[in-house]
């Protein structure tokens, strides 16, 4: 990847909701959760080089808040402050 976020910063691959389930049923966006998810891409070095607790990727929630949402390489990206990441997703082993 070429693109290196500076600082707490986090870039992600958001995962888009679907609107059809397994079986075919369409899902209206009235029903659907609105939920700000993402992969993480990459990750800035943190301020003061200390690492930041999230890996490359990592499935994370994030806020309700200012991002950069950008296409490269057709592919769409967010960047947003780390402090605006809320939880990891994780699965159970």
């Amino acid at each position: 990847m070429n693109i290196e976020p500076i600082g707490e910063r986090v870039l992600i691959t958001p995962i888009i909701q679907q609107s059809k389930t397994a079986g075919g049923i369409y899902i209206p966006s009235s029903a659907k959760e609105e939920r700000n998810e993402g992969i993480v891409a990459a990750i800035g070095t943190g301020n003061n080089n200390t690492a930041l607790p999230i890996n490359i990727g990592d499935h994370i929630i994030y806020a309700d808040c200012k991002i950069e949402e950008f296409t490269y390489s057709n592919q769409n990206y967010i960047m947003l402050n780390f402090k605006d990441v809320i939880a990891k997703i994780t699965k159970k082993t």
